[in-house]
């Protein structure tokens, strides 16, 4: 809701507060990525920290094809 309403900020801390609820979930990891690689707030490079976590505690193999990209 908060990216939609264009709150940034707020949808990255909602999204922070996901990953952390829900760490072992590779969705969680692939939204917070998806706001950091559209430019929104943050950059490419958070985009694929938290993709490379996500990897780490979920062995998500979408992720991993995802990072590659």
């Amino acid at each position: 809701l908060y990216k939609q309403q264009g709150d940034y900020k707020k949808a990255e801390e909602a999204f922070i507060k996901l990953v952390e609820v829900n760490g072992s979930e590779a969705e969680s990891y692939l939204k917070l990525a998806e706001l950091y690689a559209a430019g929104y707030i943050g950059t490419i490079e958070d985009a694929k920290r938290i993709l490379g976590q996500g990897i780490l505690k979920t062995n998500s193999e979408g992720l991993k094809v995802i990072l590659d990209k």
